[in-house]
């Protein structure tokens, strides 16, 4: 965990939901996780610029996307939100849409549910 120059702490939870567990190991899930940790700081800019408008903001958010035979992201959405900001959902949303994952096997893709919790330092 690491707070940044506004004091903010961001802590990003690493874990799969059922959704994930139902593509028979079509990818690999370290994999996946190495490349949202590798791009933490796209997603803490999400969470930054909304919290400089509102410093009580603070929640979880599992984001959903599928991953295409190319590790391409082809569909992205909320599947659940506890911090109810459009601007941080839609940007997480946006932001996993550029990163490039595991490729899913040949004719399958990919589905990957990922909760991203941000608080705010204490």
């Amino acid at each position: 965990m690491k707070t940044n120059s506004f004091g903010i702490l961001v802590i990003i939870l690493i874990s799969f939901g059922a959704s994930s567990n139902e593509t028979n190991n079509t990818i690999d899930r370290e994999a996946v996780k190495s490349v949202i940790k590798n791009n933490l700081n796209l997603f803490k800019n999400c969470y930054e610029v909304e919290y400089r408008k509102n410093h009580s903001l603070e929640g979880k958010v599992v984001i959903g996307w599928s991953i295409d035979q190319n590790g391409l992201v082809t569909k992205t959405w909320v599947k659940d939100t506890k911090m109810n900001n459009q601007n941080v959902e839609n940007c997480l949303t946006e932001k996993v849409k550029t990163l490039n994952f595991p490729k899913a096997p040949r004719g399958t893709v990919a589905e990957v549910q990922y909760p991203f919790v941000f608080q705010k330092s204490k």
